[in-house]
């Protein structure tokens, strides 16, 4: 039988015979086919669940990065608060003369 299936020796089997296993091949890859299908949308379903999640994760991402840069900007720098040794800086200022 399974020769048969694989096509081989069918000079033996007579033309019933031959019938009978085209259709039992024919069923066999038709059920063939849907298992695939339903595993092939069971993939896509994953992925695209797969491919929402990251989305979200990237979204989640985006708006945590965009907090911390507005909360950042309510911010002076450290270094800006302490005086420098540059030259424009010391321009600004009046020399004290005590009398």
């Amino acid at each position: 039988m399974n020769r048969h299936i694989l096509g081989e020796a069918l000079s033996s089997l007579t033309f019933k015979e031959l019938k009978n296993l085209e259709g039992r091949l024919e069923k066999g890859i038709c059920r063939i086919r849907s298992k695939k299908e339903v595993e092939l949308q069971n993939d896509n379903m994953y992925l695209r669940a797969k491919i929402a999640e990251n989305e979200r994760a990237q979204q989640q991402s985006n708006q945590l990065i965009q907090a911390a840069s507005s909360y950042n900007r309510n911010f002076l720098p450290v270094n800006l608060l302490e005086p420098s040794n540059n030259d424009y800086s010391n321009q600004d200022q009046t020399p004290l003369q005590l009398v």
